[in-house]
């Protein structure tokens, strides 16, 4: 036994989630850093051959995963200048341009699609 303390206690020492409204990102997050956990847990178990540097500390395992996790993404090299219309595409000046209208309240609506009081 002890599994379930011994995941509460690290997942107390660094918490990845924040106080949230909505309560599928807080089962969203619990979730990722109990995954985070789990496999920090399996790696401190791993057996190691000698000779071999100590595993890394919890802070370290979590830098470690951010640094990865940032650094996979790929940066797209856009040609820069002017967009190119798609054809059939609405531009700016024709008379199919939507634009968003402050309405009374919280909802926006297109000026064009908005239904005219008569």
């Amino acid at each position: 036994m002890g599994g379930v303390d011994r995941q509460d206690q690290l997942r107390s020492y660094y918490s990845i989630g924040r106080k949230i409204k909505k309560w599928w990102r807080c089962c969203f997050w619990f979730l990722v850093q109990t995954a985070v956990i789990n496999s920090y847990i399996m790696y401190k178990n791993m057996p190691r051959p000698p000779h071999t540097p100590e595993p890394m500390s919890h802070f370290l395992f979590h830098l470690d995963i951010a640094r990865s996790l940032l650094s996979g993404g790929t940066v797209r090299d856009r040609p820069v200048g002017e967009v190119q219309a798609i054809a059939g595409m609405a531009t700016p000046g024709t008379s199919r341009e939507h634009r968003r209208v402050r309405l009374p309240g919280r909802k926006k609506q297109c000026i064009h699609s908005r239904v005219k009081d008569v």
